[in-house]
């Protein structure tokens, strides 16, 4: 399933996820096999660093000409950014996730 699908289900079901990237990375990954331990669960939703902030000090790190890629690396992450440009580039309405899995409020609210 495409990452944009998954994010759409995640945030349907639950709505803690909407308010919290950490929430939302977790189910994500959950839904894509990773398996934590409460304990786990608790340091990745209280006091680890954050995923986007690990790649954001390495994307500036990079920037300064620091601790530089493979060429290969950067061809690839220039692909993936254009693949996820074009995929936040969309309606709702492409979405039949929002069709196909009619939730109502309280489901919503009760499984985060």
């Amino acid at each position: 399933m495409k990452t944009k699908a998954l994010v759409s289900q995640v945030l349907l079901s639950y709505h803690i996820a909407r308010n919290s990237d950490r929430y939302l990375i977790l189910h994500v990954w959950e839904r894509q096999g990773l398996v934590l331990n409460p304990e786990q669960r608790k340091l990745f939703l209280r006091d680890v660093s954050s995923p986007e902030t690990i790649r954001r000090m390495r994307q500036k790190f990079q920037e300064q000409g620091l601790f530089e890629a493979d060429k290969a690396v950067d061809q690839k992450r220039y692909e993936l950014y254009k693949e996820t440009k074009e995929d936040i580039n969309f309606s709702p309405d492409t979405i039949s996730l929002f069709d196909d899995h009619k939730l109502d409020e309280r489901t919503r609210y009760d499984n985060a």
